[in-house]
This record gives C-alpha cells, sequence and structure tokens, in this order.
C-alpha cells in the first residue's frame, strides 16, 4: 500500500509540472523518504475517517468533550497534521514519536493490516510483545482487544 501511494504522489507531482513548469520532476526509484511521506499520508487518511470530530475540535483549540474515545489521551495535532498523544512525557528526553505515539482507530482495515504484519514481521510473538511493540510507534484505542483479535485469527500460530 505504501509503495502504490508514493507512486501516485509522485505521479500527482508529475501532473503538477506539466501545468507548471517551475515545479522538479523526479524521476527513478522511489527513496525511503516517499514510502514515508506515503506512510505519513495514508495514516492522516485513516484519522480524518476515524476521528473527524476530534480533529475539528482540536483544529480550532477547544478541548474534547469527555464523551470522546481520545479524550484521556491528551491528543495534540502535529505539524504534519497526524494527531498523536499528549501529555507530560513531553518533557522527557526522547525522540518524539516516542514520546507521542500516533493515535489510531481499532475499526480500521489498515490498522488490521499493521497488527498482522508486525506480528508476521517478529515471528509470530504473542500478544503482549506484538502490543508493545506497536505502541513504540502507534496507540491504537482499545490496542488490546484489537491485537487478541487479529492474533486469534493466525492461521500459523492456530
Amino acid at each position: 500500500m505504501k509503495r502504490r501511494v508514493a507512486w501516485l504522489r509522485r505521479y500527482m507531482m508529475y501532473l503538477r509540472h506539466k501545468c507548471n513548469t517551475s515545479s522538479h520532476v523526479e524521476t527513478g526509484h522511489l527513496t525511503a523518504n516517499k514510502f514515508d511521506s506515503a506512510k505519513t499520508v495514508i495514516l492522516r487518511y485513516i484519522q480524518r475517517q476515524c476521528f473527524p470530530k476530534e480533529i475539528d475540535h482540536l483544529g480550532e483549540n477547544r478541548r474534547l468533550p469527555k464523551s470522546s474515545s481520545l479524550y484521556r489521551l491528551c491528543p495534540v495535532i502535529m505539524p504534519d497534521g497526524v494527531i498523536r498523544v499528549g501529555g507530560r512525557l513531553k518533557n522527557a528526553s526522547l525522540p518524539i514519536k516516542a514520546k507521542h505515539p500516533l493515535i489510531l482507530s481499532r475499526n480500521h482495515y489498515v490498522v488490521d493490516l499493521i497488527v498482522r504484519h508486525e506480528h508476521e514481521m517478529n515471528g509470530h510473538v504473542g500478544r503482549e510483545h506484538v502490543l508493545s511493540l506497536l505502541r513504540e510507534k502507534y496507540w491504537i484505542v482499545l490496542g488490546r482487544l484489537t491485537v487478541r483479535r487479529i492474533l486469534g485469527k493466525c492461521v500459523t500460530c492456530r
């Protein structure tokens, strides 16, 4: 999915170049930066689908209502447009992505793919290990239940 989105973004840049001669056209293979930006675009799209009200509240610098599933996470919108966990870790001497994991919904198909990918790439490890690996980068709302649901469907582990 990241590869396809990266190619689509490159094609969009090509079309912009056709309309405007001042932009630069890239050729050759895709770079790691292009894959990272494609991943960011995918995750931002997921968040916009799953948390539209929360994004509106945070975009207007208003507090989230207590009924929101993200209320206890103290979410913040980062400059790249994704919602991350806020809180006291902002004062820690850790990388930003470790201090503020990206918030994802448990009800999206791409989140299921991410959980399955982590599970398979780490040798079909157990629930808690997969959850700890995911929490290095992502905070899935009700993540333990999501991991349990996905790992329960793993044919190799069964």
